[in-house]
């Protein structure tokens, strides 16, 4: 079975001062199982707080409104069940070592795979510290820990909150083509936010979204994303790759000074019910 996860108008105010502000407008978009999403955008662009709002994770002091829908069915209360999300910062007992956190975890799932558990370990290079204390792991490893215990839960929807941080680029680039196989051989549904991945990385997107101050600029397929910017008259220059180029374009300023001139191009792409 196929499953599709879709939202629309999506928007979300947070208390401030006497009042609330917006900082999500308008956010409409869908992914369905079998594809990997990534959530592209600057620091408090807002895809931590898409993540939330998307996994049903958001504090209920928050202002909401939009619809979100699984198979076509508004998604209740029971939606939480079959997610998991990964945030930057993981809470958990630093006196586990590796293969006893997995192991309870697996056993709150009722998972009894000890291969499974074998083949992530070898998987996210973490088999010769699977008898360390998690207190000991260096940061890459205590990150690919907790992606191994989220994947263990068995869930058909994966919210990953930048899990790329930490890691240099290889294990970086290791652990998102590993997300990208298990997608495709569980059929999951995986949404992760990365903040400015290789285009290398970008490759194993199947759908790709650029979030700018609250606001989706692009929602759509990997493969179309740069020919879309490139019609729109935003062409990548050749002394950098389009993933900054597209950073460059949210700047104030940008040090290409060609890119500056595509900023009133940029600008246009912001939907007109988005705007502040």
């Amino acid at each position: 079975m196929k499953n599709l996860l879709q939202w629309k108008n999506i928007c979300l105010e947070v208390p401030y001062r006497n009042s609330y502000k917006q900082i999500l407008h308008n956010l409409s978009g869908e992914v369905s199982s079998g594809n990997m999403m990534a959530l592209m955008g600057s620091s408090g662009s807002g895809k931590t707080s898409f993540l939330k709002i998307l996994s049903g994770r958001i504090p209920k002091k928050y202002l909401t409104s939009g619809e979100i829908k699984f198979n076509k069915e508004r998604r209740n209360l029971s939606f939480v069940n079959i997610t998991s999300f990964l945030e930057q910062e993981h809470f958990y007992s630093e006196y586990y070592d590796v293969i006893s956190y997995l192991k309870f975890t697996m056993g709150c799932f009722g998972n009894d795979d000890d291969l499974e558990l074998d083949k992530l370990l070898i998987k996210l290079h973490l088999e010769k510290v699977r008898f360390t204390k998690l207190a000991k792991l260096s940061g890459g490893e205590k990150k690919r820990v907790i992606v191994a215990n989220e994947l263990l839960s068995k869930k058909s929807i994966l919210f990953l909150d930048e899990p790329t941080t930490g890691l240099d680029s290889h294990l970086a680039l290791e652990l998102i083509i590993f997300l990208y196989e298990i997608t495709k051989e569980r059929n999951l549904i995986v949404i992760l936010s990365i903040h400015q991945p290789s285009t290398t990385i970008l490759r194993f997107f199947d759908i790709f979204t650029f979030i700018d101050n609250g606001k989706f600029i692009y929602h759509g397929k990997m493969k179309r994303c740069q020919e879309y910017f490139e019609e729109k008259g935003m062409i990548t220059p050749s002394e950098i790759t389009f993933p900054e180029f597209i950073f460059e374009l949210t700047a104030e300023r940008s040090s290409f000074e060609g890119i500056n001139s595509m900023k009133l191009i940029y600008n246009k792409l912001v939907p007109k019910d988005a705007e502040k």
